[in-house]
């Protein structure tokens, strides 16, 4: 206890609080069944509190009351560890079992007594904390249970202990892990509905198959279906005068593995103890269709590896490859993409083939509860394209950039994005949550071209220039229910590009450089119903200067200036296992306007020519409806 003084909640000069009182009683009695005494708890552990001390302060003593039991304040070893992997509720098949219907094992010294049809005993090897002969260890006993229950083929893990006594300071347990499979195949449909800024409703039918045991080694398989359409609800936002905007198609199919694929790890009886790793496998495909615009297809593949604990988490992807595949342009869109030689050069036919890793990492500690604030982040980077360009280079160095594999081009971008957030939790479920978020992206290589400009800043000119470019589906975008609310998805930017001269009925805004900052206070209403006040600052940009989006480039001498800004409420329903949200918020402020004449307070219903555009604004342009899933962040 005196060697582990830094994780102390009771410390000199801090309000008494009985509960971290009796957090620290739980924290003392963890430590020593950590070292063996099986049958310490914190009803050992008693407070003498001296309150003559004056000065509105009080000496509190944490005594320790010896037990006089043959069997309490004992260290307990492991004499026997057995698996018994049955459905204890059907009592009446289990009549008609036999010794054949078992499968029978002993690995690392743990006995097996599995049903055949339920799973294999190696499955649960990497699983198992504890061993004959161990120390009892409450933290290895309960990394087991969460283990087992984490693997998800099973309904209940309870684990039962039987002390004895060995010699007068000894004891032993015999220890039976009990584990009633769960249903291997579930099937599940649900609806999805969504909403935003931009007054469109959505709704997505999903469907869902899962296999929780493939070949009875835990391992997990999946797919899902999904199909939908968006409405535009307000008639004169409607492109072509047509009620459907979007329709979606969305197929997934994932396994993944409880352990490093293909490696082998040779020692079956060492368990995992710093992280937990996974393999995964997936190929999805995703079609979309805009109306009036565009169809687009994706199709994808990924493999990879994650290990991770109740604190860190690392996933690597060394092949995350996605064939990006437009088509059937209309001519409204293809003059669009005509006067905007970047969108253009982004929607063009093309592989992206690169590496993906990413990390997050939380303090929230939910078993102890001592982060009342707990903080989270993550990080994210994509390299993208460069072993196709070194491949590309040696057998076509006597080609013209940029490369192409089967007349298709290839994307090349370093991609990273940064997200650090904190919580406040407050009395009676009031909560402070504050989020930031950086990224960038940066195309080089075979993803830079050489463009001819016939338009700068609205005039007809013409000359040859450099254009790099991510890939559509890579770039960031602002707006939407989990970014600024005040705008629907990618209407926000780049930078002070004024969208009010072009037709808002059709944005469909990126860029290569997103900052963002949301602060939401959340709070109690009644029961399920919970509130919060939020607001949200951020924008994306251009790398570069772009002739075709004037003021879209990042900028430092203009950056504070072209931050979006927006305020709103919010109202969600707390079920346990999701929130339902609805969010409302005004745009405030708004780059798109010229530099002096941001603040929206006066905009509605004004002259377009006040502001330099060809849109005279309605209320509903400003306040963004967000109904979504899941808190923001």
């Amino acid at each position: 206890v005196k060697k582990d003084q830094k994780s102390r909640l009771l410390k000199k000069d801090d309000p008494f609080d009985i509960d971290i009182v009796k957090k620290e009683r739980q924290r003392l009695a963890d430590m020593v069944q950590n070292k063996g005494y099986y049958t310490f708890s914190p009803d050992f552990i008693f407070m003498n509190i001296d309150s003559s001390v004056g000065n509105h302060q009080i000496d509190v003593n944490l005594l320790v009351k010896n037990d006089e039991d043959s069997l309490n304040h004992k260290v307990y070893t492991y004499l026997q560890v057995d698996y018994d992997i049955l459905n204890f509720d059907d009592k009446q098949a289990n009549k008609k079992l036999s010794r054949k219907d078992f499968i029978y094992d002993t690995i690392c010294g743990v006995n097996y007594r599995v049903l055949k049809s339920s799973v294999l005993p190696r499955a649960l090897t990497k699983s198992t904390y504890i061993k004959p002969d161990d120390v009892f260890n409450k933290d290895q006993l309960t990394k087991t249970r969460n283990a087992l229950n984490n693997l998800g083929i099973f309904r209940f893990v309870n684990i039962e202990h039987v002390p004895i006594s060995l010699t007068p300071d000894e004891s032993g347990l015999y220890t039976t892990i009990k584990c009633a499979p769960a249903k291997r195949h579930s099937f599940s449909t649900d609806v999805e509905l969504n909403t935003n800024a931009q007054s469109t409703l959505g709704f997505n039918l999903v469907g869902s198959y899962k296999n929780n045991n493939l070949f009875r080694t835990a391992a997990k398989f999946q797919f899902n279906v999904s199909s939908g359409l968006e409405f535009q609800l307000i008639k004169a936002k409607r492109f072509d005068d047509k009620a459907v905007s979007t329709v979606n198609f969305n197929m997934e199919a994932k396994i993944n593995l409880a352990r490093i694929f293909p490696f082998v790890n040779r020692n079956k009886c060492v368990t995992y103890q710093k992280y937990k790793p996974r393999t995964f496998i997936s190929l999805n495909y995703n079609f979309q269709r805009r109306i009036g615009l565009y169809d687009i297809q994706t199709v994808g593949a990924n493999y990879g590896y994650e290990w991770y604990n109740d604190h860190f988490r690392h996933i690597f992807s060394p092949m995350s490859f996605a064939y990006v595949i437009p088509s059937k342009i209309s001519d409204s869109f293809q003059t669009l993409l005509n006067n905007d030689v970047r969108l253009k050069q982004s929607f063009t036919q093309q592989f992206i083939l690169g590496q993906d890793y990413t990390f997050s990492y939380t303090n929230q500690n939910i078993n102890v509860g001592r982060f009342k604030n707990y903080f989270y982040f993550r990080a994210n980077g994509f390299l993208a394209g460069n072993l196709l360009y070194a491949f590309s280079k040696a057998i076509q160095k006597d080609n013209e950039k940029p490369y192409k594999l089967g007349k298709i081009n290839f994307a090349q971008f370093f991609r990273f994005e940064l997200e650090p957030r904190y919580t406040f939790n407050f009395k009676r479920g009031q909560a402070l949550a504050m989020r930031a978020f950086f990224g960038m992206g940066i195309p080089y290589g075979n993803s830079q071209y050489k463009v001819i400009q016939t338009k700068y800043l609205g005039r007809d000119t013409l000359y040859l220039r450099d254009v790099a470019v991510m890939p559509y589906i890579k770039q960031f975008f602002g707006g939407g229910p989990n970014s600024l609310r005040g705008w629907g998805f990618r209407r926000l930017g780049p930078g002070g590009y004024n969208t009010y001269q072009l037709n808002r009925n059709n944005l469909d805004q990126t860029g290569d450089l997103k900052f963002e900052l949301n602060a939401e206070y959340r709070f109690n209403i009644y029961k399920i119903f919970k509130g919060a006040l939020f607001t949200d600052v951020g924008n994306v940009w251009l790398l570069k200067d772009d002739p075709d989006k004037h003021l879209g480039n990042f900028d430092p001498k203009r950056f504070a200036k072209e931050l979006a800004w927006d305020v709103g409420v919010g109202m969600r329903m707390d079920l346990n296992f999701f929130v339902l949200r609805l969010d409302v918020a005004y745009a405030l402020y708004d780059p798109a306007f010229p530099v002096g004449n941001r603040w929206t307070f006066d905009k509605i219903g004004k002259n377009p020519a006040d502001f330099g555009g060809s849109y005279t604004i309605k209320p509903i342009d400003l306040i963004g409806i967000n109904f979504a899933i899941g808190y923001p962040f």
